[in-house]
Formats: C-alpha cells, structure tokens, sequence
C-alpha cells in the first residue's frame, strides 16, 4: 500500500475565472471620491474552482468578500483586512474586481491558505482613509480523512498498476463530513510528464479511465484497460461541499504495466479429459478433466484453477464452472471446449484449451 500527498485546495488566484485574486478592474475614468459613502460588506462566501492544464482536479479556493458602494470608486482603491479575535491583522488582501450587479458592486478574493481555519475573523473593506463596518466569517474546509491509500505496487523504482488488475483506493484516519459531494479522476499521459497533448486526450478522447463529478460517492476501484499499457495514471478524489473549501486527495503519476507471464515450469502438466465415447462427448454422458499438476514454485505462488466449459467459438455454458460437465440435449452437433486458467498474484492468467469435440 502507498501513502498519498493531500491537497488542500490552494491555488493561484487566477484560477478563480479572473473575477477573485488577481483581477483588477476600473471604472471607467471615475476617480475615488473624496466624500461619499463607505462600503458596505454585502455577503462573505467561499468559492471553489479548477483551472489550468493539470491531470489533478486542482481545486483553487478563496474567501470572497462581496461589497457595494453608494459612491463607487476605482477597483484599484479597495483593500480588504482580515484580523482575528484579537484584531491582530491576518493579513490585507488588494485587487477588488466588479462584480455582477453593476459598477457598484465589487468583490475581492481572500486565499483559503492564507486565514485561519475554522476561527472566527473580521472582515472590513477599505477605501482610503473610509472602513466598512466589520463583518464576521469562519471558514473551515468539507471535514474529511487524514490519508488514503492504494494497491499500487513498488516495481522497478516505480509505483506501478496492472493491466486487467483491478485498482482500489481507500480512505484512513476518520470520515468525510455527511453531505459531501465528491469528483474522481483517473486520467492517463504517454510519459511521466503530463502535456497538453494528454490534457486534449482526457478531455476529449478515450485517454480517461475514470471522470466521475458531483456524484454521491468517490470511485474507489478501477481497472487499467490494455490500451495503458506503457502509461502513466494520475488518481485524484475532491470532496465538496457549498459554503467550504474543497478538499482533494491525489497521488503522484503511476505506472501501468502488463503483469508478467507464469514461468512454465509452474505446471508440471495439465490434466487429461476422461468420459468420451469413441473420441468424442456424448449427451449425457459426464466428462471429467483431472487438476493441473503444480511444481514447487507453483505451489509456492498459490496458484488456483478455475475451468468454463463452452461450445462453437467462444459461447460460454453458464454455471458450467466445474471440472466435470454432462452435455445436455441441446448441445448436440455442437462443438464442446474447455478453458483451464492458472490464476498467481501479480501475474498474468495462463490457460489451456481444449478441443473436446462435437457432441453426439
């Protein structure tokens, strides 16, 4: 099993369409008034938002304070202070943009990692020597586990998945908070770096494993297909929640390989087909396979067997999953296979067919 690396949902600020960090937007040719009103803080939310060209959901994250003024200035002339309960300043936050609503209405995003989690701090807009009266907001991210694992497995220096193998990932040290909605992502590349050639793949081609958004559960099993084969995977689960900051769970880019083949010398030999008549199965007759022989090594690798009993090319008899097997009626005139498959961790299926012949 593998530890991740977590994800807290920070990122630049102009991540967040422009309209949070990092925008700056002006009126026109007004100019700050000299006189007027103060702003007004209308409402203080949080916003979460993905962006960039990143295999990873990258959520970017911000305390947006929304603000009127009666007597707008500039965007460029608001600041926004943060201070804790003890109004020691957290921080001043600059570059308000408008906002819907007309040229009097502005907003201004606060960095989720820069303000303290769930503790409550003021919030006031400034304009010049003008103040908004202090509104209070707590932020806290959706309550979520501390860590999560997968099945990945170290090979050759690298975290590495099977193709055909299924893939599960699993969540420790506590629980997301009840209510939680949660995006998942299984994303491909052709190298360890990821381009935008693997982005447009992802997004609009077949390269994604897994895309999963908003659903009332994460994906927590996956299977890497044969077409990975040679790939690298990027895994990432973001929980969300209206009013909190996204939080994200992902782990660095992975293998996908073939598993490798059994070494022959497993089997010391397969068995044989008894219960024909006259080289060939009769309905109603029972036929019988005796169990592979295993060597040591086999043996050591815990290899089992699994048998499918089938007719014509490839249509398998459902429940005829035994070693023995009576042709019925209806299979008369039909050509009857069986398919022996040595199943060993970490390695690819190896099987045997055999041709048993037309049913009389």
């Amino acid at each position: 099993m593998k530890t991740t690396k977590l994800f807290a949902g920070i990122a630049p600020a102009l991540a967040l369409g422009g309209m949070l960090m990092g925008s700056t937007t002006a009126l026109g040719n007004q100019q700050a008034p000299t006189t007027g009103a103060s702003p007004e803080i209308t409402s203080i939310t949080v916003a979460n938002e993905g962006g960039g060209l990143s295999p990873y959901l990258s959520p970017s994250c911000a305390v947006v304070v929304n603000f009127s003024d009666a007597t707008p200035s500039a965007s460029t002339a608001y600041t926004v202070t943060v201070a804790d309960s003890y109004d020691v300043k957290v921080g001043t936050f600059a570059q308000a943009s408008l906002a819907d609503g007309g040229d009097s209405q502005f907003r201004v995003g606060v960095p989720c990692d820069s303000i303290y989690e769930d503790e409550a701090l003021t919030y006031v807009v400034n304009e010049g020597d003008s103040q908004s009266a202090a509104k209070p907001f707590t932020f806290s991210y959706v309550g979520h586990p501390t860590g999560i694992e997968d099945s990945s497995v170290l090979r050759n220096g690298e975290w590495t998945h099977f193709v055909g193998k299924k893939a599960t990932v699993k969540f420790t040290g506590g629980s997301w908070e009840p209510g939680t909605k949660f995006s998942s992502r299984v994303w491909t590349s052709k190298t360890k770096n990821f381009t935008p050639a693997d982005f447009a793949a992802n997004t609009s081609g077949n390269a994604a494993i897994v895309q999963r958004d908003g659903a009332g559960a994460p994906v927590l099993t996956w299977t890497p297909r044969q077409q990975d084969a040679g790939k690298y995977v990027w895994v990432s689960i973001r929980g969300e929640k209206a009013g909190k900051g996204d939080w994200q769970f992902y782990f660095d880019a992975q293998k996908v390989a073939a598993l490798p083949k059994q070494p022959a010398k497993w089997v010391k030999k397969f068995g044989k087909i008894t219960g024909k008549v006259k080289g060939h199965p009769k309905v109603g007759r029972k036929l019988s396979v005796s169990k592979p022989v295993f060597t040591k090594a086999g043996k050591a690798h815990k290899a089992t067997v699994r048998y499918q009993w089938s007719y014509g090319t490839a249509t398998t008899i459902k429940g005829a999953t035994k070693r023995t097997f009576k042709p019925k009626r209806a299979l008369r005139g039909q050509k009857l296979r069986l398919t022996v498959t040595v199943r060993a961790e970490d390695y690819a299926d190896r099987t045997k067919v055999y041709n048993v012949g037309r049913v009389r």
